[in-house]
């Protein structure tokens, strides 16, 4: 289970660490740790997607060293006005920014502020004081396809599988998107399991529970898919609500046949595995949630600002990954193992190892 303690605004930890030789904790005064500030969108740390991901970074690295975080959040139009002032305040060591939506208006701030450093998360954006940590996120979400198409075909159901996204115009989204369809015709194509493809829709926010609620429950009840994509950001707890209507509505229904029909998610950006369960607080075997595509950005989190702080900042620094080294991947099947067969885990793995040994897929179509 992903649950985590909520992050408190000033959390002051202070713990002594051994560097390597030559280096020095950046650090003025043992007593006022160094400030980092943390710009995510709304709804901030605990959006149940990329953010809630950073913060579990940021939490593993209150371990080890003494820092003092500061969230804010913030929206498109109001993004540069949030950095400059945040920059023009000189309070933090390194302004972190979590998401690619904030590319246009980082490179603007960084260059107006030269000597203050920052970092931007699952994005890239050039600049001597500027580090970036970008994922392959389609390489993930591939793998999520092959999941859903195999799922779909040894399910009740019609066979078809579905993509609810956010929105459209967002690289990151398209990215999941455009991968997870790919992962779903190489396996139908390759192993002939006779899927159907339903129209990707988008909620057009980022954020926004009522409409991710009622395309999610359409999707099952209207159109009667199997399985649906959620790259829905920041509406998961909509995706939620959606999920146990549909369910309630099946468990009225005297002809589903309930071992076999459930409203089958592949989620995005954050381990939601336990969040399809019957009680989330409480996670047991099976959920909604047969998987979820996971960039590690949790680590990029923690290296970037450990590095910061022992004085190595590396700006011009952009580091791109995917499911070579781990950094992109979909997770375990801790609470789905009992409805995901052992034919299916066969055909993802063979599929991550082939790419891993050849840094292509199989090109079998």
């Amino acid at each position: 289970m992903s649950s985590k303690s909520t992050l408190v605004t000033s959390l002051v930890i202070v713990v002594i660490v051994f560097a390597g030789v030559g280096a020095t904790l950046f650090i003025a005064n043992p007593y006022e740790p160094s400030r980092v500030a943390i710009v995510t969108m709304e709804p901030g740390l605990n959006d149940l997607s990329m953010a809630n991901q950073v913060q579990e970074g940021l939490e593993n690295l209150s371990f080890d060293v003494s820092v003092t975080y500061e969230p804010f959040n913030t929206t498109l139009d109001d993004a540069e006005d949030t950095l400059d002032n945040l920059a023009s305040s000189g309070r933090f060591l390194l302004i972190l920014v979590v998401g690619n939506f904030f590319e246009s208006a980082l490179e603007t701030v960084a260059e107006r502020h030269p000597n203050q450093y920052f970092a931007i998360i699952n994005g890239q954006v050039s600049g001597d004081n500027i580090v970036s940590a970008d994922f392959l996120m389609n390489e993930g979400a591939y793998l999520g396809g092959i999941i859903a198409a195999f799922l779909a075909s040894e399910r009740a159901g019609n066979e078809s599988v579905g993509v609810l996204a956010a929105v459209n115009d967002n690289e990151k989204i398209t990215q999941l998107v455009n991968g997870f369809i790919e992962g779903v015709i190489e396996a139908n194509e390759t192993y002939n399991l006779n899927i159907t493809l339903i129209p990707t829709r988008y909620i057009d926010s980022f954020y926004d529970d009522d409409t991710a609620e009622d395309m999610i429950y359409d999707f099952f009840i209207e159109d009667n898919a199997t399985v649906v994509f959620t790259p829905v950001r920041s509406s998961m707890r909509g995706i939620r609500a959606g999920l146990e209507a549909v369910n309630q509505t099946w468990y009225l229904d005297p002809n589903v046949n309930h071992l076999q029909r459930r409203p089958i998610i592949v989620a995005a950006e954050y381990d939601l595995n336990y969040y399809g369960t019957a009680n989330p607080d409480i996670p047991v075997d099976p959920s909604w949630v047969a998987t979820s595509v996971v960039a590690r950005t949790d680590r990029a989190t923690y290296n970037i600002l450990y590095e910061t702080l022992w004085n190595r900042f590396s700006g011009i620094q952009s580091n791109v990954t995917g499911l070579q080294g781990g950094w992109v991947n979909i997770t375990g099947f801790e609470y789905s193992s009992t409805y995901i067969s052992n034919y299916t885990i066969a055909a993802v793995k063979y599929y991550n190892e082939y790419y891993l040994a050849n840094e292509t897929w199989p090109a079998y179509l």
